[in-house]
């Protein structure tokens, strides 16, 4: 019998990609996040080792949000004996499948490009003990699953509300709290029995900035954690928005100004999003004059209207344009 409740991570420990937490007590298994790895090819190259989980024996899988280094490898699930739920937010619940089967086929894109030879190139500047890393792209990509796959995993997730406190198979229980990250970004907390005792696990997943001018503000547990699994890729740094604002709206006024086009490569998720909101306030002010704003994503895109459909997760000033009928996007 175990002695104590135990947390394994497999994943963005020491590095800041491949989030996997395996969560365990006496009566339950819970895994949250299956993230891939990413960045060299020697990491991306990890992915097709899953971590030693018996996938079978997994009463629930829970997921913070459906960015790549989170969820990548969810598609692997099936194939790997997992059969149960896939717990996830309202918002998120509607992201996953596309990013799953968006992701199916880059990676058969993948493949096809290294065959013909058409991969794109690339050179490590730094740091420097990854100057190495771009000869490795002779080595053929791997695909982790396909269409079908991820149209199975589609199959088993659910949605549960936020806040509020939902059983899962073996005993224990998960609430989901908005983080600020994206949309759909949830903190996870998982309370669980052991020695006759209620334990409580929160995997922050990833937590977005304080002033975020888009997405509503953080929601945190009304008592204290027993364990708090920390995502802190940038706990070292103030993120400052009103500072990134005011030199975004300088380098656009300079464009419109001089007849310059911009081009903006961005996450597709949460960052895009950022992006429109500005975009469409200073167009609401008049300081486009007429400049043309292309958003070349279907995700992002996707992302937006998903967004649009769940105001309750935007900020106040957002939130107020949507119930008026207008977009903040």
């Amino acid at each position: 019998m175990m002695q104590s409740p135990k947390v394994t991570l497999f994943g963005a420990a020491g590095e800041v990609t491949g989030s996997c937490t395996l969560v365990e007590s006496e009566f339950s298994r819970v895994l949250v996040d299956f993230g891939m790895f990413q960045g060299a090819p020697e990491q991306e190259l990890r992915n097709a080792d899953p971590p030693p989980i018996d996938f079978a024996k997994l009463d629930a899988v829970v997921l913070t949000h459906a960015h790549v280094d989170h969820c990548g490898r969810l598609g692997m699930l099936s194939r790997l004996g997992f059969n149960g739920p896939i717990i996830v937010s309202d918002a998120t619940s509607e992201i996953l499948p596309r990013v799953l089967r968006s992701s199916a086929t880059l990676q058969f894109v993948r493949v096809e490009e290294h065959g013909a030879g058409t991969a794109p190139s690339f050179e490590v500047l730094e740091p420097a003990h990854l100057m190495q890393s771009s000869r490795a792209r002779d080595v053929p990509p791997v695909v982790l699953f396909g269409h079908r796959d991820a149209d199975r995993v589609a199959k088993m997730v659910r949605a549960i509300p936020w806040s509020a406190w939902h059983e899962l198979p073996g005993g224990m229980r998960v609430r989901l709290h908005h983080a600020c990250h994206v949309v759909g970004a949830a903190s996870v907390e998982l309370e669980l029995e052991h020695g006759g005792a209620r334990r409580r696990v929160l995997c922050s997943g990833d937590i977005g900035p304080f002033d975020n001018p888009l997405l509503a503000a953080h929601q945190w547990p009304e008592r204290a954690p027993d364990l708090v699994v920390m995502e802190c890729t940038n706990g070292h740094r103030s993120l400052r928005e009103k500072d990134a604002v005011r030199t975004f709206d300088a380098v656009v006024h300079d464009a419109v100004a001089n007849g310059r086009r911009l081009l903006f490569p961005v996450f597709a998720l949460g960052r895009a999003q950022q992006l429109q909101q500005h975009f469409a306030r200073l167009s609401r002010d008049g300081a486009l004059d007429g400049f043309q704003v292309y958003l070349d994503s279907g995700m992002a895109v996707h992302g937006a209207t998903v967004l649009e459909r769940h105001p309750r997760l935007l900020a106040p000033g957002p939130q107020r344009m949507m119930l008026r009928g207008e977009s903040p996007l």
